[in-house]
């Protein structure tokens, strides 16, 4: 609860559709800090790197991971295990 704050008006807004091309750079660096890995989608391929070392040497564990639109992954390089969230495009 808010101190002071009686009543919250909330729209919700379909068009134009969300997508994780709209993620902010602060927002990456909060799922980074929180060990997501941000999505990132380029030349029509899913790349992940581990948000705890950068590295890219990383495999895929599980495709599904606690809700669907992350999945879990291992770094190879600092051995730590981590969720990345799967790119959301409108034109995939």
């Amino acid at each position: 609860m808010i101190p002071n704050v009686e009543q919250v008006d909330v729209q919700f807004r379909f068009d134009p559709p969300w997508t994780s091309d709209r993620i902010t750079e602060q927002g990456m660096q909060g799922l980074k800090k929180f060990g997501i890995a941000p999505p990132r989608f380029e030349q029509g391929k899913w790349e992940i790197d581990c948000p705890y070392c950068g590295s890219t040497y990383v495999t895929m564990e599980n495709l599904f991971g606690p809700t669907a639109c992350r999945s879990i992954l291992y770094c190879k390089s600092c051995k730590n295990p981590f969720e990345a969230m799967k790119p959301v495009s409108t034109l995939m």
